[in-house]
């Protein structure tokens, strides 16, 4: 059971999967998963009288163990850790550091007065009934008010960029609040103001021009794009801090990260048709169980104005980047032609020779 409950092909590894790609659109291949516990041989099998039994899938179970580890791995290269998820990260801690505890702004009373609570405080002294009092209500809240009252463009900007669809906003409140209670009395005053602020941004988005331009400004000047190797997002830091005239300016970040497609210390093992027993990774011959580097970078045109770099330098460093994306784009689309050229349309040369 230990396999089943804590390994590489795990119950709890089986469900996140599942779940996280049906909310992210990308539920097509959970078939796939499910073929993990319906259509595989997993046995217990003794090696020897020195070690204890281990659990065994059969040969023909090694495609789908493939494509799982596959389909993980895309998930954390494409989600978890895709560019625009590593800005969103960056993004709130900024946010929280430089403006609200900063008192760069008058708005979000409620949410700055509790985030300061903790500023200054061992996680020791923290009082768990006040840290749980930070719900998801709390901080909509307070990003919506500076949304609807704050005089500062880029602040706005930034609070917008933290914002999930209208869509998300009313599934919080219908997850949150009991969506049957008719009796508003019985609504607490933060959640009362929830309602009244989703409904504002669900009425006024339709005709409130500025946040309308805000908007559009973010889709223009925050720019996530996934980068190939390690030179790459080298020459592109070089090129963004050379515009910026900055070797270190917040705004801007470069990312890489390991994605460990198997890990040996979880291993899983294959018994063959000779009965004889493997372990996963004598089975990499294409090298398609190797770890995969992943390289992001992100510009947040708001906060490069609020830390003080002027227009055009802002311009051009955008302009850079999404010159960058069309590029890497273009490279991408390429090698997934020359594959299929490859693999699909290798030329007769019987046919050249003929003539």
């Amino acid at each position: 059971m230990e396999l089943l409950c804590e390994g590489s092909i795990d119950f709890d590894r089986e469900d996140f999967l599942v779940r996280d790609r049906l909310y992210v659109g990308r539920e097509q291949e959970n078939g796939i998963i499910s073929k993990i516990n319906e259509d595989t041989n997993l046995s217990q099998t003794k090696v020897n009288k020195n070690i204890e039994n281990i659990y065994t899938y059969k040969d023909e179970d090694l495609k789908y163990i493939k494509q799982f580890l596959n389909i993980r791995e895309n998930m954390y290269e494409n989600e978890y850790h895709s560019p625009k998820r590593k800005m969103l990260e960056y993004v709130p801690q900024y946010f929280i550091n430089k403006i609200l505890l900063a008192e760069k702004c008058t708005q979000a009373d409620s949410l700055r007065r509790y985030l300061k609570q903790f500023t200054s405080k061992d996680i020791k002294e923290i009082d768990i009934n006040e840290y749980i009092k930070g719900t998801d209500i709390l901080w909509y809240n307070g990003l919506i008010d500076i949304i609807r009252n704050s005089q500062d463009e880029e602040i706005k900007q930034i609070a917008l960029l933290l914002m999930p669809s209208n869509n998300g906003l009313i599934n919080i409140a219908i997850n949150t609040l009991d969506p049957k209670n008719s009796e508003q009395s019985e609504y607490s005053e933060e959640e009362k103001e929830y309602i009244k602020n989703v409904k504002y941004l669900i009425d006024e988005n339709k005709k409130d021009e500025e946040i309308q331009a805000l908007r559009a400004k973010n889709a223009k000047e925050c720019i996530t794009i996934k980068v190939k190797t390690q030179e790459q997002v080298e020459r592109i830091k070089h090129e963004i801090t050379k515009i910026l005239n900055k070797q270190e300016v917040l705004g801007f970040e470069v990312c890489k990260q390991k994605l460990k497609k198997y890990k040996q210390s979880e291993p899983i093992y294959i018994e063959d048709n000779s009965k004889k027993i493997k372990e996963l990774s004598e089975y990499n011959e294409d090298n398609e169980l190797d770890d995969v580097n992943s390289y992001c970078a992100f510009l947040v045109g708001p906060i490069l104005r609020l830390e003080g770099i002027d227009e055009k330098r802002i311009e051009e460093a955008v302009n850079f980047l999404r010159q960058q994306e069309k590029v890497l784009n273009a490279s991408v689309k390429e090698e997934g032609r020359m594959r299929l050229f490859k693999t699909e349309n290798k030329p007769n040369m019987d046919w050249f020779e003929e003539r």
